[in-house]
């Protein structure tokens, strides 16, 4: 036996950290390290290796025949070792809310990394479901925001959110999914008290306010940020860098608020903006000297904080490390990291992986599933032919693009991210029949393994029916939130349908940027995430997540008469 180091510096963390999870799957036992340490390599040479490395104890010869070649990994055999401190990778199980707002980055993210990811709805949470996953992700939110997530939830579902976590559960929240753990603004209690069940940890928000429901935004863009303090969520992070904010919440420290929870930690601290980050004030216009964000840097406000709630913990980011560094914000960037240091955090601390069950048969769910993906691409093009439609009609009239009505965002004009964003359609369903073919080639890999190797590679046959086909009833009255690829590709073709059809109207200035969200052609075809060019990323990212998850599962099926699961 020997000590293995997979280098996990700079861009190597994610091959690492994939490593490491399907390691844990194939039955090795991986190791995070908590510390910086060294090693001597056989040869003599000496090699130092930061927090947030993954070490295995095994043989070469174990080694590669338990990691698949094709993964992009870099690894150090080390004959000694010196300061090695470690906690151990076990299997998580990701939830991620689909009961409003944009879940599919997080998704997307936590299964290219290898993590097991589900989706769950309000009335599974209801139903009990959470007690099968590790992990419950809340993303940001949809139209309206906190509101559209929580009240699905009522009294019952968040009390639900907390009992989880106080049993040992680890809520990570990001934007409106961090403000609905938080201490917030009394002004959101009185339009949604069923928060006060899910508040979990003594940080306040710090940029409260009246404008939007009980937020006032700082701003939408990339934002420079600083590491508060050592902690696990930010092992192997640089001392500063670059993460995308899309106006959430700030945080001050409020110790001793919440009876009987610890005072919460501060993670991340906002250090600045980058040259892509249009503040808030400079939505619909120039800024003016006095900024929101440039207060917060002042105040010491943080963007990340983290705690503990009964046994479980709680890890809050007012920024998007699931979302990427551009405009479309779709692209796993190094913020990323820290979503799976939560998990990994959290997975140190269970006993055992929950079994991933196969409840169905993947035969019938692999034809539907190819079924549906051949009825994708029409739907694709349909969507790429009413972009093309829209990016060849005349602008120059356009009132709702000017700055007075069109919002900028990381440090983009309007009109600049309608004409990019519309000629981006185009390469975007490229990208998403590439994936489709993947899946597709993949399916028939799956075959012998659905015959009964493999109950671990039949559950995500089954759960990429769902991805396809899945229809969220009407009556659920969901904020944006999860859909399946059919019924989100529709969504993207009819709101640029409607855009087109919204193109010779106009509208009176006012100072709310989203007030015309549903009506002005930049606001539905391109001006947000939650726009026909975001609805359409998120296509994109779905048909990642379940090609990730195919190819993970594979590769875990691979030369072992029985996947470890």
């Amino acid at each position: 036996m020997t000590t293995i180091a997979f280098r996990a510096d700079g861009p190597l963390w994610s091959g690492a950290y994939r490593a490491a999870n399907l390691l844990s799957r194939r039955g090795l036992q991986p190791l995070w390290t908590s510390r910086a340490f060294s090693g001597r390599t056989p040869d003599g040479s000496t090699a130092t290796f930061p927090a947030g490395t993954i070490v295995v104890e095994t043989s070469a010869a174990d080694l590669s025949h338990s990691l698949p070649s094709e993964l992009d990994v870099e690894t150090v055999e080390l004959a000694t070792t010196e300061g090695l401190e470690a906690l151990p990778v076990r299997p998580v199980r990701v939830a991620v809310y689909g009961g409003g707002g944009a879940p599919y980055n997080h998704a997307a993210s936590y299964g290219e990394l290898g993590f097991d990811v589900d989706f769950v709805f309000p009335e599974d949470i209801l139903d009990g479901a959470l007690a099968d996953f590790d992990l419950l992700a809340v993303p940001g939110g949809g139209a309206r925001a906190m509101q559209g997530q929580l009240d699905p939830l009522g009294e019952d579902g968040c009390r639900a959110i907390a009992d989880f976590v106080r049993e040992g559960g680890l809520y990570l929240g990001c934007c409106a999914g961090a403000y609905d753990a938080s201490l917030v603004a009394p002004s959101f209690l009185t339009i949604c008290p069923q928060q006060q069940q899910m508040r979990m940890i003594n940080a306040a928000v710090w940029n409260k306010g009246d404008e939007w429901l009980g937020l006032q935004s700082p701003g939408v863009g990339v934002l420079r940020a600083k590491v508060a303090g050592e902690h696990p969520v930010t092992y192997g992070m640089p001392s500063a860098f670059p993460i995308t904010h899309y106006n959430g919440p700030l945080y001050h420290m409020a110790p001793g608020t919440l009876d009987g929870v610890p005072d919460a930690v501060g993670l991340l601290a906002v250090a600045g903006t980058e040259d892509g980050f249009t503040p808030s004030e400079g939505f619909l216009g120039v800024a003016g000297d006095d900024r929101l964000v440039d207060r917060a840097v002042v105040a010491g406000a943080f963007n990340a904080v983290a705690g503990t709630y009964g046994k479980g913990r709680v890890v809050l980011f007012g920024s998007h490390p699931e979302m990427g560094l551009s405009l479309s914000m779709d692209v796993l960037d190094a913020p990323a990291r820290m979503l799976a240091n939560a998990a990994f955090w959290q997975g140190a601390a269970t006993k055992s992986a929950r079994p991933v069950q196969a409840a169905g048969d993947p035969a019938v769910a692999a034809a539907d599933a190819l079924d549906g993906l051949a009825e994708a691409g029409p739907l694709i093009d349909a969507v790429v032919a009413a972009a093309e439609a829209l990016l060849a009609r005349d602008t120059t009239g356009a009132g709702w693009l000017d700055d007075a009505l069109a919002m900028s965002t990381f440090g983009v004009a309007a009109r600049t991210i309608w004409n990019d964003g519309l000629a981006g359609f185009g390469p975007a369903a490229a990208a998403m029949k590439a994936r489709i073919a993947s899946i597709e080639g993949r399916l028939k890999q799956a075959e012998d393994p659905m015959a009964g190797r493999s109950d671990y590679v039949s559950a995500v046959v089954l759960d990429l029916d769902r991805a396809i086909n899945h229809q969220t009833p009407p009556d659920w009255n969901i904020d944006f939130g999860y859909e399946g690829l059919l019924q989100h590709l529709e969504r993207a073709r009819i709101m640029l349908v409607k855009a087109n059809a919204n193109f010779g109207l106009d509208f009176e200035p006012v100072s709310n940027p989203y007030a015309y969200l549903d009506a002005s052609p930049f606001h539905l075809a391109v001006g947000s995430y939650l726009a026909a060019a975001g609805v359409f990323a998120n296509c994109g990212l779905l048909l990642r997540l379940h090609d990730e998850r195919l190819k993970n599962a594979l590769l875990i099926a691979s030369n072992s008469a029985e996947a470890v699961h």
